[in-house]
This record gives structure tokens, C-alpha cells and sequence, in this order.
């Protein structure tokens, strides 16, 4: 059973965390001052990874976090959990989750595209917008897409970690997509970098468009690429780790103490 990053230190203390939604009943940053504003938002366990979640209904809710520069970096992790709630994703529609996209340039952005402009159509897919675009096909993109059909990467009604890293250059072909920690294999296009100062949004489009139906929970960015195995390490770190960790502790104690006891005994019984 995978922890909230709340409960671990290695990550929660760590110097590059910039932002960290864990949605206890509102979009506050609790690293920060990144707070969101929330518009036909439900909180509640019901829909928590751990503790209370976001729910978002696909028609109407979202939340806008305002611009910030602690949100902007080309080398980056963005982590979240997520459960899709909406019963199908059609390749006809597009849809964004969590980025920041209002005008060109725009930049790191989760959407799953619709299958026109060169997009496959139903997968994950992790993309910016240069100015003026870069003419490859997908509407002048820059990112990459999944080549698993988002319907398997996000199964409907069940949690799944969702990873995305870009490195210091700022590269496409070396920006990574991980799901429960595992790296998936991915299409990457375009080589111009990404710079913008728009808010960012969940799980709209700027425009207002695109809304997505799930549930959030513990969204943290990061200003530096996590490694693959952080990201691991992270996603199987597990509270039996720390129970065994406890019990362990306990029983060792238990054992200088009945030895301490014992030679006490022993002693006195000589003296």
C-alpha cells in the first residue's frame, strides 16, 4: 500500500518540492503559497487516495492556481494520483488534467489529445506549445504520448500514480512518463523548449474547455527531474515497511530488557 508524500520525508523534505495539493478540503499548497481556486469542486474521503480527495464532475468543476514562479522550470516532476470517473474516454474528444495552457506559448501540460492533427487519440500525453508552434503534425506540440491506450494507463475507478519528469535541457525525447512507478514507453515529438506564465489548471484547458471526470489526490511538483529510482522507491515504500521497522524495534528492546533483567538477576544472586 503506497503512502501520501505527506508521510515521506525523503521526498517531502526535499529542497526541489515547490508545490504539494494534498486537497484535505481545499486546493491550499502545503509547501508553499500556490493556492487554487475551486469552482463546483466536492471534497471528501470518498474521493481520497488518502485522506480526503477532489472530485471533479467532467462538466463544470475545476481549479485555477494562480501563476507563480516556483511553477516554472524546465527541468521538472509533476506526481499525482488519480481515478478516472467518467466511463469512457472517446477518441474524439480532447482532454486536459492538470497544466498550464491558456495561449501560446504554453506549457507542461497533461492532456489525453483526440485522434486528429497527427495525434493517436487516447493516450497520455504530456506536451507544450512554443511560440508559434513548430509545424510536426500535432498542431505544433512539443512533448510525447503514451503508446498504451489511456482507457489501460487510467482504468475507471481505480487509483493510479501518474509521474512525468523533463530533465534540464528540456528535451522532449528525454522527458519520461512513469504509471505506479514503472517507466511506460512513450512517442516523443518536437526539440523546441517550453516557457510560459500561465496559471495552472484542473483539469480545464484555460479556455474553460476540456473538462475531465476524477477524482485527485496529492498533487506535488518538483523543480528537478526525480530519478526512476525515487520514483520507485517512492510508489512501493509501504506503511508495513514501517510496521515492520516498529515491531522489529519493539521486540529488540524486549530482548536488552529481559537480558538486562536477567543479568541483574544473576549478578545479585552472586553478590
Amino acid at each position: 500500500m503506497s503512502i501520501e508524500l505527506n508521510s515521506y520525508p525523503t521526498l517531502l523534505n526535499d529542497a526541489s518540492l515547490q508545490a504539494y495539493w494534498r486537497f484535505e478540503g481545499n486546493s491550499n499548497d502545503s509547501k508553499n503559497s500556490n493556492n487554487g481556486t475551486d469552482t463546483n469542486v466536492t471534497y471528501g474521503t470518498s474521493y481520497g487516495k488518502f485522506g480526503q480527495g477532489a472530485s471533479y464532475n467532467g462538466t463544470s468543476s475545476y481549479t485555477n492556481i494562480p501563476y507563480n514562479s516556483t511553477l516554472r522550470s524546465m527541468a521538472m516532476t509533476l506526481n499525482f494520483w488519480i481515478r478516472r470517473t467518467q466511463s469512457s474516454i472517446s477518441t474524439s474528444n480532447h482532454y486536459n488534467i492538470i497544466g498550464k495552457i491558456l495561449v501560446t506559448p504554453s506549457d507542461w501540460t497533461i492532456t489525453i489529445p483526440n485522434n486528429s492533427g497527427g495525434w493517436s487519440g487516447n493516450r497520455l500525453s504530456f506536451n507544450w506549445y512554443p511560440s508559434g508552434g513548430i509545424g510536426n503534425g500535432r498542431f505544433g506540440w512539443c512533448g510525447f504520448e503514451s503508446n498504451t491506450n489511456a482507457t489501460t494507463e487510467l482504468p475507471q475507478n481505480i487509483w493510479t500514480m501518474v509521474t512525468i519528469t523533463r530533465p534540464s535541457s528540456g528535451l522532449a525525447a528525454n522527458s519520461k512518463m512513469y504509471i505506479n512507478g514503472s517507466p511506460v514507453s512513450v512517442t516523443s515529438y518536437g526539440t523546441t523548449l517550453p516557457t510560459n506564465n500561465q496559471n495552472v489548471n484542473i483539469p480545464i484547458c484555460g479556455d474553460g474547455n476540456y473538462y475531465f471526470g476524477a477524482d485527485l489526490d496529492d498533487v506535488s511538483f518538483f523543480n528537478r527531474e526525480l530519478t526512476a529510482t525515487e520514483i520507485s522507491d517512492y510508489y512501493n515504500y509501504s506503511l508495513t515497511s514501517i510496521k515492520s521497522y516498529n515491531s522489529l524495534e519493539k521486540s529488540s528492546i524486549k530482548s536488552i530488557n529481559g537480558l538486562a533483567i536477567g543479568s541483574i538477576k544473576s549478578i545479585n544472586g552472586l553478590t
